[in-house]
């Protein structure tokens, strides 16, 4: 079962990037959202490598 089952988000590639968060009334859920997107973003750990 989904943790925030209402979420829903969108990745706008252009000449701005940007991701909305929609659907999380509490602004500390959506925080704690953007904060997870954020640190899969900046984590490249799950990506397949030539070593792998």
């Amino acid at each position: 079962m989904p943790i925030y089952p209402d979420m829903q988000f969108r990745i706008a590639f252009s000449s701005m990037n940007t991701i909305q968060v929609t659907g999380v009334k509490d602004e500390a859920k959506h925080e704690h959202i953007m904060e997870l997107i954020q640190s899969v973003w900046e984590d490249d750990s799950w990506l397949q490598t030539n070593d792998d």
